[in-house]
């Protein structure tokens, strides 16, 4: 037999320990507090994210996808850390360039999950990159579409060869890139079945739905100082006067709209290199500008 050294209580060898004594231990143990986790701070997500980035463009999808896991180990509700994993899944170094996938991204589960978590700012650009494209049948070429607020657009500029139109500096390398340049007259009459010339309040319900004269925000990221927010990817396309000369390509676009102002001019927009806003002016209907479609 043994004996208790804290009740004095006498128990068996085959025991392991005083029944009391067990008691008074489970007590004690019950008594003891958890540990509390130490919430990690939210702001950890944002380098975690940076790295994230930084994994895509140098192409390392594994260790993108990683740190993906570790931003959602911290906030399972962290929208760009869904966007992530989606890039790494399908091999893409930028957010933006899921716009340009040759595939839809809208019944991926990644996607799915960061809309379902996007603020309302995020899920406008999100819902941008869900790659709708339309094929024009006249000459099958393939163009990008968003839809901004209530409105679809074509993603890039026209490149439909119309009898009178140009390519910028006569050089059909600078269409592939820029779209081609149309008087008015023919910008009018150019669109393909289901789409058309913008007119100038359409134009005008685009940039109010963006934020006011917001220009950076439509230009692309890559040829001028645009960040893209809309998946709009406004592009410095230059133009071409009546006398055959070209300017601007690299520092401004112009784009018609279908709204005349007198029998010698119509309306437009223009986004600079050396401003923010999305200009309205009135140009002569001599010019060759870039055009961009909206759906009907």
């Amino acid at each position: 037999m043994l004996k208790c050294k804290e009740c004095g209580r006498e128990f068996a060898d085959n025991e392991l320990f005083c029944s009391e004594d067990g008691s008074r231990l489970i007590k004690k143990l019950e008594s003891i507090p958890e540990p509390q986790v130490q919430p990690v701070p939210l702001a950890a997500t944002d380098a975690l994210l940076k790295r994230v980035a930084i994994f895509l463009e140098d192409g390392e999808w594994e260790r993108a996808d990683e740190y993906c896991e570790r931003v959602l180990d911290i906030d399972p509700e962290n929208a760009k850390a869904y966007i992530g994993k989606l890039c790494a899944e399908l091999k893409i170094k930028d957010e933006a360039d899921l716009a340009n996938h040759t595939k839809p991204v809208d019944n991926l589960p990644h996607y799915k999950k960061a809309l379902r978590f996007a603020d309302t700012g995020y899920r406008v650009k999100l819902e941008g990159y869900n790659n709708n494209t339309f094929a024009d049948p006249r000459d099958g070429q393939v163009y990008r579409t968003v839809k901004i607020g209530n409105q679809i657009w074509m993603a890039q500029n026209l490149n439909y060869n119309a009898p009178g139109c140009k390519c910028y500096d006569n050089d059909p390398k600078n269409a592939e890139k820029y779209g081609r340049l149309y008087n008015w007259e023919i910008a009018k009459n150019v669109a393909p079945p289901g789409w058309h010339l913008p007119s100038d309040a359409e134009w005008h319900t685009l940039v109010d739905f963006i934020g006011g004269g917001e220009g950076t925000k439509l230009k692309a990221k890559n040829g001028w100082d645009g960040t893209d927010d809309y998946g709009f990817s406004a592009l410095p396309g230059g133009f071409c006067n009546s006398d055959g000369r070209f300017y601007d390509v690299g520092d401004y676009g112009r784009w018609w709209s279908a709204t005349e102002d007198d029998a010698g001019d119509a309306w437009g927009r223009y986004m600079g290199s050396y401003g923010s806003d999305v200009y309205l002016y009135n140009f002569f209907k001599s010019y060759l500008f870039s055009v961009r479609l909206l759906k009907d």
